[in-house]
């Protein structure tokens, strides 16, 4: 859970391993050589960190920003 806690706050290397970590025509992942069974332990992680992982900065948020406070004591 730790590792995909850390990745989740990393979305582009996230992604790199999802794409990397895909399964060949034989159903192994391809990233570990053809030895493991698709999903590998890597590629689980990184589901999982995609469950957790932030909104991403270019999306929009799930809430309002709090509108600015005023300047008038400035005056």
């Amino acid at each position: 859970m730790l590792m995909a806690t850390m990745l989740a706050r990393m979305p582009d290397l996230r992604l790199r391993v999802q794409a990397q970590h895909a399964p060949d025509h034989a159903g192994r992942c391809r990233d570990c050589r053809g030895t493991t069974r698709w999903p590998c332990e890597l590629y689980q992680i990184a589901a999982e960190a995609e469950r957790h992982s932030l909104p991403s900065p270019r999306s929009p948020l799930p809430w309002s920003a709090p509108a600015p406070a005023s300047a008038s004591f400035l005056l």
